[in-house]
């Protein structure tokens, strides 16, 4: 695959040249140009050749010697003296397996307390490794079997001994990341489980209740939610408590405390104990993954025979941006929450005042 040149990138490749031993050198020079090709020339302007060439050569080994299951990251505010090259910022290496929301979440770890992003680089390689997980060869294609990230950043320039919470708040991010990532499909499977069980079950719930309710989880599977984490709750003797397996990134928190049903106020175990099938309540913590913004969670209420709630499955998440831009007539429950303002509203639909509310 042809990579654009320019002429910084040409500049920095003669460093590059000048400062490896030439069996290192093609293949590094490769990495760069790619490395460097989706970088405008005007951003380039300001930026010191020589610090760029050896904060290429560290990242390019970084990522030549890498086990390409795992992540690795590198926060460092560099100096000549101790690593060849400087920078007025402070710098964030992440080198992992391409997944999905990657960079999205890393930017939010890097965007915490205000700080601001001012370069950032990141560029996903098709990777061909031997045996013993050496770089034989790296390209830009899009259909290869295997693609590794390589992002790099600078930010405000942080002090010394705040550099480490920043790398643990980088790592959990990863955590959470790689738990969602590796549990989504699970998760939809457990969301079509529960569809079935609710098709199949007698329920002390309206007919035409329970099929919005299944039309909307089934809404909600067709690429509408980015799913985070699943969880299940059961009431039993006056206590609340979570059981079963987690999944995503409920799976890697601590588990729920348990609580007593008791204790709850009376708003609270009224919205608990309610006989209708689904819930939907905010989370209080913003998401550390894809979007910064506080997820939804959404409750299916678990039944005994005599109609009693006796616990709950909830999935948190994200709706997808498009359903923000989606007629609230065309998502299912939502719909009948709208139809039933406009009726209890007694407008006329086709009237001025009855336009404005629709």
């Amino acid at each position: 695959m042809n990579v654009k040149s320019s002429s910084y990138v040409t500049r920095l490749v003669d460093s590059l040249r000048n400062r490896l031993p030439e069996g290192e050198f093609e293949p590094a020079e490769r990495f760069a140009r790619q490395f460097w090709s989706r970088t405008p020339e005007e951003d380039l302007s300001e930026r010191r050749v020589e610090d760029d060439a050896a904060a290429t050569i560290e990242c390019w080994r970084l990522f030549r010697d890498r086990d390409p299951a795992e992540v690795q990251i590198n926060v460092m505010n560099p100096e000549h003296g101790r690593d060849g090259w400087q920078s007025r910022c402070t710098v964030v290496q992440v080198a992992a397996p391409d997944m999905p929301f990657m960079v999205d979440s890393v930017l939010i770890a890097l965007s915490h307390d205000g700080l601001i992003t001012h370069h950032l680089n990141n560029v996903v390689f098709a990777v061909d490794r031997d045996a013993q997980g050496r770089i034989t060869g790296t390209t830009l294609e899009r259909d290869h079997s295997s693609r590794e990230l390589f992002l790099y950043a600078e930010i405000d320039r942080l002090d010394e001994e705040d550099i480490g919470a920043l790398k643990e708040r980088l790592g959990r991010t990863v955590v959470e990341l790689k738990a969602i990532v590796g549990d989504f499909a699970a998760m939809k499977e457990q969301l079509q489980t529960l569809i079935s069980e609710i098709r199949e079950a007698t329920l002390p719930v309206p007919a035409e209740e329970t099929g919005e309710a299944i039309t909307f989880l089934e809404w909600l599977a067709a690429d509408n939610f980015f799913f985070i984490g699943y969880r299940e709750f059961a009431y039993v003797d006056d206590t609340m408590n979570q059981t079963g397996q987690s999944l995503g990134a409920l799976r890697v928190r601590s588990r729920a405390s348990e609580r007593r049903l008791s204790d709850q106020p009376k708003n609270t175990l009224a919205f608990l104990m309610s006989a209708s099938l689904l819930s939907f309540s905010k989370s209080g913590t913003r998401s550390s993954v894809h979007r910064y913004a506080y997820p939804d969670y959404i409750g299916i209420k678990r039944f005994d025979s005599d109609g009693r709630v006796v616990g709950e499955c909830g999935f948190l998440g994200l709706y997808t941006s498009r359903v923000y831009l989606e007629d609230p007539n065309n998502i299912p429950v939502v719909r009948r929450k709208v139809a039933n303002v406009i009726d209890r509203s007694n407008l006329d639909p086709s009237g001025f005042d009855g336009k404005v509310l629709a």
